[in-house]
C-alpha cells in the first residue's frame, strides 16, 4: 500500500513538473510575440555582403522609450537601405538606423513611438548570464514567411570560428529568423541573437547566435553618449586551434611595433578579472575606451602589462560611397592597411549584374588605381568624386586602371584596363 502511494506521490509530482515546465515555455514565446518584430528592408546599393532588393528578418524591442529594436547588420544592409518595422498589431513604419556594428552582426534602428503598440514590451536582456551546454532555448521569429513563430533546443557550445565568438544551438534557424531572440526557456530572458546557419554538406542544426553580452556594453556606451565600435587596433592575430584557444600576435601596425610582438599572447587588461581568449573578448573590453590601456600579456612565458594606444573605428553610419555605372566605390579600414599603403584606397564594394561594370569583368575588392592614366590610388573620396563629375553623364567613354590581388608567384596585385562611361554619378550616405 506505502509502494503505492509513493509511486502515485511521485507520478503527481512528476506530471506536475512537465506542466510547469510547459506553462514555462508558454509564457515565454508570448512574451516573445510582444517584443520580435519583422524587419523588412530594400537595398539598391549594396555593399559587399549586402543583397540587392528586398529582404525580411527579425528583431526585438530593447528600448521601448526611445524606440530601439535590436537585430542583424546584415538584416538591414550596410549600404543605404530603406528599413521598415512591423509588430504582431501593426502596419509596417519605417525605421532609422542609428548604429551598426564593423565586427559583429549587429545593429540598432529607431522606430517612432506612434509605431509601437501598447501591448509591445521591451525584450528582457539576460546580459551576463553565462549559458552552459544544455540549457533549453527557444527561438523567435518569422521562418520562411511564416510569422512570429517559435521554435526550440538546446546551448550546444559556445565557439569561435570564422572570426567571430558565438553561441551555438540546435534550434531550428531558418531564413527570417536572422536578427531574432535566442531566449533561455528557465530565465525567460534574451541570451542572444539570432545571426547564420552552416549550410555545410549533411549538416543539421548547427546554428549560430551573437551572444547578448556584446549587446548589452553597446546599449550601455550609447546611453552614455559614448562611441560603441570596437577598437581600431592595428593588430593581427595568429589563427589558433580552437582546442586551444589564445590571442597570439602575428603582426602589430602599431606606431612603435615593439609595443606589442609576434608571439605576445594578450590575456587581458589591467583591472578586470576577465581572461580573454579570442578578438571578440579583447573587443568587449576595449569598447568605450580610449587613450593608454594597460593590456595584459605574455611574453616569452613572463606576465607583463604594456601600455598600448587605443582608437575607436568610426562609425559605419558616417561613412559615404560613391556610386556610378553600376559600381560602388568606398574606403575599408583594413588592419594591415600600412604595410600595403592601401589607407586611402577606395574599394569596389558592390557590383550591379548586368550593368557596364559588370560587363568589364569589374568584381568587389578590386580597386580603382588610375583614371586616364592618372594616379588617383591615394586620393579620398571627396576627390575622387570631384574628377568623376567632369565625365559625368557626358557620354565619354573614359579608362579605369583596375588594380586586384593577383594570387600569382611574380606580385601582390594585377592591373587591367576596363573602359567606361560614367553615367549616373552619386555620393551616397545613410
Amino acid at each position: 500500500m506505502k509502494a503505492w502511494i509513493s509511486t502515485l506521490v511521485s507520478l503527481s509530482l512528476l506530471l506536475g513538473s512537465l506542466t510547469a515546465s510547459a506553462d514555462s515555455v508558454e509564457s515565454v514565446f508570448q512574451d516573445a510575440a510582444r517584443y520580435t518584430v519583422k524587419i523588412e528592408t530594400t537595398t539598391l546599393h549594396p555593399f559587399l555582403d549586402d543583397e540587392e532588393g528586398v529582404a525580411t528578418g527579425s528583431g526585438f524591442l530593447v528600448n521601448k522609450q526611445k524606440g530601439w529594436v535590436l537585430t542583424n547588420r546584415h538584416v538591414v544592409a550596410e549600404g543605404p537601405s530603406n528599413v521598415e518595422v512591423r509588430f504582431k498589431e501593426t502596419q509596417y513604419f519605417k525605421a532609422e538606423k542609428i548604429y551598426l556594428d564593423p565586427n559583429l552582426d549587429l545593429a540598432l534602428v529607431r522606430v517612432s513611438q506612434e509605431s509601437i503598440p501598447d501591448t509591445a514590451i521591451e525584450a528582457p536582456l539576460g546580459c551576463y548570464e553565462e549559458p552552459s551546454i544544455g540549457n533549453a532555448v527557444v527561438i523567435f521569429g518569422h521562418p520562411s514567411g511564416l510569422n512570429f513563430t517559435g521554435t526550440r533546443g538546446i546551448v550546444s557550445g559556445t565557439i569561435y570560428t570564422s572570426g567571430n565568438e558565438w553561441i551555438q544551438t540546435d534550434a531550428p534557424l531558418n531564413g527570417g529568423n536572422s536578427g531574432g531572440p535566442l531566449i533561455n526557456i528557465k530565465s525567460g530572458k534574451v541570451i542572444g541573437v539570432n545571426a547564420a546557419k552552416y549550410n555545410g554538406e549533411d549538416t543539421e542544426g548547427l546554428n549560430f547566435a551573437v551572444s547578448i553580452d556584446h549587446v548589452c556594453k553597446i546599449i550601455e556606451l550609447i546611453e552614455t553618449d559614448q562611441n560603441p565600435s570596437p577598437p581600431d587596433l592595428p593588430v593581427i592575430f595568429v589563427a589558433h586551434d580552437l582546442d586551444d584557444q589564445k590571442l597570439e600576435v602575428a603582426r602589430s601596425f602599431l606606431e612603435d611595433s615593439s609595443l606589442l610582438s609576434p608571439g605576445d599572447i594578450i590575456t587581458g587588461i589591467k583591472g578586470d578579472e576577465k581572461h580573454v581568449t579570442n578578438i571578440d573578448q579583447l573587443n568587449y573590453l576595449l569598447r568605450g575606451k580610449e587613450g593608454k590601456v594597460e593590456i595584459k600579456v605574455v611574453r616569452n612565458d613572463r606576465e607583463m602589462v604594456v601600455e598600448v594606444p587605443v582608437t575607436q573605428l568610426p562609425y559605419i553610419l558616417d561613412q559615404e560611397a560613391i556610386n556610378f555605372s553600376g559600381i560602388t566605390l568606398k574606403s575599408q579600414l583594413l588592419v594591415d592597411r600600412a604595410e600595403h599603403n592601401l589607407a586611402n584606397s577606395l574599394f569596389v564594394v558592390g557590383v550591379i549584374a548586368g550593368s557596364n561594370s559588370s560587363w568589364e569583368g569589374l568584381e568587389t575588392w578590386e580597386s580603382i588605381y588610375s583614371i586616364e592614366g592618372r594616379d588617383v590610388s591615394k586620393m579620398n573620396l571627396q576627390e575622387l568624386y570631384e574628377i568623376l563629375s567632369r565625365f559625368n553623364n557626358t557620354g565619354e567613354e573614359i579608362t579605369f586602371t583596375i588594380r586586384y590581388f593577383s594570387g600569382n608567384n611574380r606580385a601582390l596585385f594585377g592591373y587591367y584596363n576596363a573602359t567606361l562611361e560614367v553615367k549616373d554619378l552619386e555620393l551616397l550616405s545613410q
